[in-house]
C-alpha cells in the first residue's frame, strides 16, 4: 500500500472494512445462521457414539437456540485457519450454568472426501 495512491485514499475512504469474526458460527436443520460462540471446545470420551461439546460466551440468540435444540441437525463451522467442522445428525443442547453443552451423534464423512457434505446427506 502506498500512502497518497488515489486507488488506496478511495477504498479507505469509501469502501467498509470486512469485518473478522473468531470463534465458531452454528447452523441449524435448514442451514440458518443461528450465531456465533467465541469457544467450542470437544469434550473426550472413550465410549459409545454421543459427541459432547461445551459452549462459551455464546450471543442471547444462540444460547436460546442451543438450550431448545432436542435431537436436531446442527452444523458448527470454527472460523480458525483449519476451518474444523463439526456436523450432527442430531443434537440436543442443555444449560450447564456458564456454558451450553451440546450432545449427539456427528455425522461421518467418507475417507477420501475433501468437500463438506450438505447438511441433508445423512451419512452412516
Amino acid at each position: 500500500m502506498v500512502c497518497g495512491d488515489p486507488l488506496n485514499d478511495f477504498r479507505a475512504k469509501y469502501v467498509p472494512a470486512r469485518v473478522v469474526r473468531t470463534g465458531s458460527q452454528f447452523f441449524d436443520d435448514k442451514q440458518d445462521d443461528r450465531g456465533w460462540a467465541t469457544t467450542v471446545t470437544r469434550r473426550v470420551r472413550d465410549f459409545g457414539k454421543i459427541t459432547v461439546l461445551e459452549v462459551f460466551s455464546a450471543e442471547p440468540s444462540l444460547a436460546s437456540f442451543l438450550k431448545s435444540l432436542d435431537r436436531r441437525r446442527l452444523r458448527i463451522q470454527h472460523s480458525d485457519p483449519l476451518g474444523e467442522c463439526y456436523t450432527f445428525i442430531w443434537a440436543s443442547g442443555y444449560d450447564d450454568g456458564t456454558r451450553i453443552r451440546v450432545q449427539g451423534v456427528l455425522q461421518v464423512v467418507p475417507v477420501g472426501v475433501t468437500t463438506r457434505v450438505p447438511l441433508d446427506t445423512i451419512v452412516e
